[in-house]
């Protein structure tokens, strides 16, 4: 009978608790978002050089057991070879004495050595997995119940800013001036042409360049075509002069005495000058 008692009398409670949690179904959610920070400790960079004193000691200390063993074994192999080739040295049959001094000096070189090593892999992985900043945990609050879109209220009257730009004229757009030319586009313009062999064509590039800061550059450029562009130069202009075209002829002779040209070039071009009936 108490154990029906005790039954019946935990169904009360539980029978009168139940309509309390129905009433508040949020009351065990969590209503705010937190942030539990982390605190991380970094490993410190001086713990690298425990290998100093045990090669692999920096590796067991930020927990790479496997990579900790490995310089270990590799520095008690290395002694026993250094041991093991100095046996010859003492004869067939060493002493004591010498045995013990070759395994003592291979000890302490193999340590030096792989205990260098170890202590430089380990301070470099140590560095390497410092924290870049505090990390965080954040609880994040139980999703809040669904509420219902509300549709927004359309208004009869659009804004009056929508309505001012609709009636507004739209501002021309200012037609785009011609520039000068890019000097930096003519001089690449006229290595292009160069390579080509087309050295007239290259020259008449340099010559209308204006920009005082691109001159330098053109002077010399025009000093290293300027036979090969006088060459092409004079056979236009006889070209020109026996198609009878006379002004193009006379243009061509005009940029002509604008090159460096040797003597030989500028005795031609007096001589088409001469044709064209122009006094030099």
């Amino acid at each position: 009978m108490r154990h029906l008692a005790a039954i019946a009398l935990s169904g009360s409670i539980l029978l009168a608790s139940g309509p309390a949690f129905a009433a508040d179904p949020q009351g065990m959610r969590t209503s705010k978002a937190q942030t539990l920070p982390l605190d991380v400790k970094p490993l410190a960079p001086e713990g690298a050089f425990w290998s100093l004193a045990l090669p692999g000691g920096g590796q067991f200390y930020q927990g790479d057991h496997a990579r900790g063993a490995a310089y270990l074994g590799g520095a008690v192999g290395l002694a026993a070879g250094l041991a093991a080739i100095q046996f010859p040295l003492f004869g067939m049959f060493p002493s004591g004495e010498q045995i013990a001094f070759a395994a003592v000096q291979g000890t302490v070189i193999s340590w030096v050595v792989m205990g260098g090593i170890s202590a430089y892999d380990a301070y470099h992985s140590i560095l390497a997995k410092q924290p870049a900043e505090t990390l965080a945990v954040v609880v994040a609050p139980s999703p809040a119940p669904e509420n219902r879109p509300v549709a927004p209220r359309l208004s009869a009257q659009p804004p009056r800013d929508a309505v001012t730009a609709t009636l507004a004229p739209a501002a021309p757009t200012p037609a785009p001036t011609p520039g000068a030319p890019d000097p930096e586009a003519l001089v690449l313009d006229s290595y292009r042409l160069a390579d080509e062999g087309k050295h007239w064509q290259a020259v008449t590039r340099l010559l209308s360049i204006s920009d005082p800061s691109w001159l330098p550059k053109a002077r010399t450029l025009l000093g290293a075509w300027g036979d090969d562009a006088g060459a092409q130069g004079l056979d236009l202009a006889r070209e020109q002069l026996a198609r009878g075209e006379r002004s193009e002829a006379r243009a061509t002779l005009d940029q002509l005495e604008k090159l460096p040209l040797k003597s030989s070039l500028r005795q031609q071009v007096r001589t088409l000058r001469l044709q064209l009936g122009d006094r030099s």
